[in-house]
């Protein structure tokens, strides 16, 4: 059990920090907007500046270490992903809260699986 839900988690966690390098470099494929200014660009080198260490930290500190700090992080992971769905449901694109879900689950099991 431990072994999928570390895998499900490594694969989750690579998949959300390539949206954000997707983001990086392309932020109107995910947003939808037709913009690109100066500030909206700002705000995509802030999140892709978090995101993607974050998310590569998360797939893989799990496959190197057990217990309650890496729990911890998974946890805070999931938390994320469940502001990420909030946000997603706001704005109504109900893909990007559909796919937050899952990684929240996924990140929430492999936490509870790692104690």
């Amino acid at each position: 059990m431990i072994v999928i839900a570390v895998w499900a988690n490594f694969f989750v966690s690579l998949i959300s920090a390539g949206f954000a390098i997707v983001a990086l470099y392309r932020p109107t494929l995910l947003s939808q907007s037709i913009g690109g200014s100066t500030d909206d660009r700002f705000f995509v080198f802030m999140y892709a500046a978090r995101s993607i260490p974050f998310g590569i930290l998360t797939g893989v500190l799990p496959l190197l270490l057990r217990g309650l700090p890496t729990a911890i992080l998974l946890f805070a992971a999931a938390l994320v992903q469940v502001i990420d769905i909030a946000i997603a449901i706001a704005r109504k694109r109900g893909g990007m809260a559909a796919g937050a879900s899952v990684a929240a689950v996924v990140h929430v099991l492999c936490g509870m699986a790692l104690l």
